[in-house]
């Protein structure tokens, strides 16, 4: 691992920030003065997305025949966050006429499978399918769903496929052609389009009479499922985030919202994107991992507080499941890991691990822990039924995994049932006798993309902290700044610090208190899944970290995240 100095990319500086914070945005891509403006007069129009007029052709025919609508979401945060925003805008349009599927992980497997359509189907045909967070690959759901006699709209934002599936339309921002600016938009930005192009139809054609509806009171929604979907936070998706976060923080959100803050105990009135991507997301994230993601949405959905909150901590007792299980996974690949006997030198170029007691849930969050560990592409496989695998995938910057399984795919045909995903994630299914195979023609194609770079892992760094910015108010002042996240990262800064202590918490963790050799000043520091780095007799290290505050018993100390450190005596 290597830290390196961010450089300067520009020269830009608004008068909204001090100095302090113009300086870490001149290190940010910002193209412009107006990047620093995050209100919603610099939103991309909803007409440049491709088939825009087409889909809402579909929509507002729909709503005016009074037409039956089915949604078919995702089971992570950002389906049921498309799934609630549709369901509550439909409401406000005067639509009841209007129902949700969300598949299985286990049963109907991802996207708009032929099982998912069957069941949607089976007591009625709806009129118009709407996909919302997935579509874009499921090219047999898509044809049964037609020859049933639906309409069929595909809003999606992964990456398509070669061939297309044959919907009435498709939304996606990333189809070929597509002249909408952003590619970054996350399931719940793609709908939430589509529903301002229908909005202004509707209100065209006299529909609303005087009082049309303000969909901006919807933007709590579109930044929950945004940051949780980890899409990159270009400008578009910045004012999007940046406009629900503050709702959020100025109480005027929904009932759901709220009581996800209550149950993983954040502060509304300061809520951060980190807050959503470590705090409320992993709560609705656990109910499509082990159980049914229809208790996620229910919250979302929630016209009142109790039952929103019922929900919420649902969701909470779920999530602490999940972790156990992460744990217990996470161990069994650590043993199967130490069997390989991994050193730096003899790395694979990539991991796939499978054992049949895992559970489909966790794969991927425990194939996220072992690529940060290792810094090498994994897989991550869980048993489904009738000897077939499902396997998680995570990557590094370079290696783009869903590329690479396509290359897989092509070189080994019908070893690979189905998959999808994009450059840093991905899924599949295959054969139980077909994994050690995989393992090998993964290793293969991954070798060919491998340079001598490809595995120097580098921690970017705003520099050093002036003395003075060590405190509570500046780390309020940076969280709140502006909506961190993916491609625009928090601020991240490096020293060197005396050692002053440390203990090990729960065999994973580091709690360290740090000294600053020049000022001597005293530091509270956590390093998050580093207890591996620590060596006997630490006397100093160097560390690149993030500015927190430990809130514990109404008490605000000054605390710092570290995201790495050496030992340099």
């Amino acid at each position: 691992m290597k830290i390196i100095r961010r450089e300067p990319k520009h020269s830009l500086q608004s008068e909204l920030y001090p100095d302090f914070i113009n300086t870490i945005l001149q290190r940010r891509p910002l193209t412009s003065k107006e990047d620093f403006d995050l209100g919603l007069r610099h939103l991309l129009p909803f007409h440049s997305l491709l088939n825009i007029e087409k889909a809402t052709d579909l929509v507002v025919t729909a709503i005016k025949e009074n037409q039956e609508i089915v949604m078919v979401g995702d089971y992570d945060v950002d389906g049921a966050t498309s799934i609630a925003l549709s369901m509550r805008i439909f409401h406000e349009f005067g639509h009841r006429n209007i129902r949700y599927v969300v598949p299985h992980r286990v049963f109907d497997g991802y996207g708009l499978s032929r099982s998912i359509v069957n069941k949607l189907a089976y007591d009625k045909v709806p009129d118009l399918l709407i996909t919302v967070d997935n579509g874009i690959s499921n090219i047999e759901g898509v044809a049964l769903a037609k020859s049933l006699g639906m309409k069929v709209i595909v809003t999606d934002h992964h990456l398509p496929p070669e061939t297309l599936p044959e919907a009435d339309a498709i939304v996606n921002p990333n189809l070929e052609g597509d002249p909408f600016e952003s590619k970054a938009l996350a399931g719940v930005g793609v709908i939430y389009y589509l529903l301002l192009s229908v909005r202004a139809r509707l209100h065209e054609e006299g529909y609303f009479g005087e009082n049309p509806p303000n969909l901006g009171k919807y933007l709590d929604i579109v930044a929950l499922g945004t940051v949780a979907d980890l899409v990159p936070l270009d400008a578009n998706n910045r004012r999007l985030v940046q406009q629900g976060l503050a709702r959020i923080r100025h109480g005027r959100t929904i009932h759901g919202i709220n009581a996800l803050i209550e149950a993983s105990s954040k502060d509304r009135d300061s809520l951060s994107t980190s807050d959503i991507g470590f705090g409320l997301a992993p709560l609705l994230n656990a109910a499509g991992r082990l159980d049914d993601m229809t208790i996620g949405i229910e919250c979302l959905l929630a016209n009142d507080y109790p039952t929103a909150r019922k929900y919420a901590f649902e969701l909470y007792e779920l999530n602490q499941a999940r972790r156990q299980i992460e744990g217990e996974t996470r161990e069994r690949a650590d043993v199967i890991l130490s069997t390989l006997k991994l050193k730096e030198e003899t790395l694979p170029n990539s991991i796939a691990l499978y054992d049949e007691s895992w559970h489909q849930g966790v794969t991927g969050i425990v194939a996220s822990r072992i690529k940060e560990q290792y810094f090498r592409p994994t897989f991550i496989f869980a048993y489904d039924d009738e000897g077939v695998l499902k396997g998680s995938g995570r990557s590094i910057k370079g290696l783009h995994i869903r590329d690479i399984l396509s290359n897989v795919a092509q070189k080994h045909q019908g070893m690979i049932l189905s998959f999808g995903g994009h450059a840093m994630a991905a899924g599949l299914s295959l054969l139980e006798r077909h994994f050690d195979e995989f393992r090998e023609s993964l290793e293969e194609e991954v070798s060919r993309f491998v340079s001598d770079e490809t595995f120097n892992q580098v921690i970017y760094s705003d520099g050093e902290l002036p003395i003075e910015a060590y405190s509570t108010r500046i780390a309020d002042q940076l969280r709140l700044a502006f909506p961190w996240g993916q491609e625009f990262p928090e601020p991240c800064f490096d020293a060197e610090f005396e050692l002053m202590n440390y203990r090990i918490l729960k065999d994973q963790h580091i709690k360290m208190t740090l000294k600053h050799p020049q000022f001597g000043e005293i530091f509270d520091a956590i390093a998050f899944f580093q207890a591996h780095q620590i060596v006997d007799n630490a006397r100093r290290v160097h560390c690149a970290f993030k500015l927190d505050v430990n809130e514990w018993m109404g008490r605000r100390n000054f605390q710092m995240i570290v995201d790495y450190f050496e030992v340099t005596a």
